[in-house]
């Protein structure tokens, strides 16, 4: 009898956990602090339904799981950004360097804003016009430990402001992933472990306080399986004792060499896109890709695009 390359284990976990997670209630919470780091911060994670933990053949990717640098084989620079609805903007720019010969690295920086928040005096007269923004840096690494296996850790500085006031933060992800054989890996991320943002407005506001803001740990398992680089399927479980485990899942077919088509369930919101790839001059490749989220809790659509640079 032909030995079974993907042994029996690791097809029962495929085959059964999923199905578990299909029982768990999907929603959200976006009432804890971070919440624009749960968003898919890329075009092509956007379009697969933000289930991308699994996948190391996208380097900006690192920010759902940061053992994938492990993986890297060329160096990346990107730029995403999100088209939001409710005057909400979402960007990331990031850049990643393997670190021969099992290591890699990366770089990126997360904004997100809301503009045009009405500012009003006690009488709720208009006095003005307020906007917010948040940061968050991010520093990877990863390194295999053994054959098929990576660990990795990304180390996030976070600062949130608002008028005059400004908070700072901390926060770390720790992820491994394991591809036992070409079409099949697994991802496991530990997202935001003692992560914070400290507020103080005391030499600010005569009655100002201090206060910390918590993020919510996050337990994420990914799978992703592939055929022959035609076909990608993909799936992502998102516990917490926090806030509301979710699921979320896509797929994406290969139409040719150059062009791609996906879609996916983003926790119940149904997400599509597309990317195309050519290269530009000697060994520089260059991809773009664009997705279309539907939105949720009537808050309207939503564009995201990303330009990546391969070299």
């Amino acid at each position: 009898m032909a030995k079974n390359p993907l042994g029996w284990r690791n097809i029962i976990l495929f085959v059964c956990v999923p199905g578990l997670l299909f029982c768990a209630e999907k929603r959200e919470s976006g009432g804890y602090a971070s919440s624009y780091l749960r968003m898919p911060l890329s075009a092509r994670s956007a379009g697969l339904g933000n289930a991308v933990g699994a996948l190391a053949d996208a380097s900006e990717f690192f920010t759902e799981n940061p053992a994938i640098l492990g993986n890297l084989k060329e160096r990346s620079v990107g730029s995403s950004v999100q088209f939001l609805s409710l005057d909400r903007s979402l960007h990331m720019v990031d850049i990643t360097l393997p670190m021969p010969p099992t290591a890699g690295l990366a770089l990126a920086w997360v904004h997100a804003g809301v503009a045009n928040i009405e500012e009003r005096n006690f009488a709720n007269e208009l006095t003005g016009t307020l906007q917010t923004s948040q940061d968050a840096f991010y520093l990877g690494f990863a390194n295999q430990i053994i054959k098929n296996l990576t660990i990795g850790i990304n180390a996030k500085i976070f600062l949130d402001q608002i008028s005059e006031i400004t908070a700072t933060g901390f926060g770390l992800d720790l992820g491994a992933f394991y591809s036992p054989v070409d079409l099949f890996s697994l991802g496991f991320t530990i997202k935001d472990v003692n992560s914070k943002i400290n507020w103080d407005t005391k030499e600010i506001y005569e009655f100002g306080t201090q206060r910390s803001d918590e993020f919510p740990t996050l337990y994420q398992v990914s799978g992703a399986f592939s055929y022959e680089d035609l076909l990608l399927v993909t799936a992502t479980y998102r516990g917490s004792f926090d806030i509301f485990p979710t699921f979320h899942a896509g797929m994406e077919v290969r139409l040719s060499d150059n062009f791609a088509f996906r879609g996916g369930i983003d926790d119940k919101m149904p997400v599509v896109g597309f990317s195309t790839n050519y290269p530009v001059w000697g060994k520089i490749l260059t991809r773009m890709d664009y997705a279309f989220l539907y939105g949720r809790y009537n808050e309207g659509i939503s564009h995201a695009f990303s330009w990546i640079f391969i070299f």
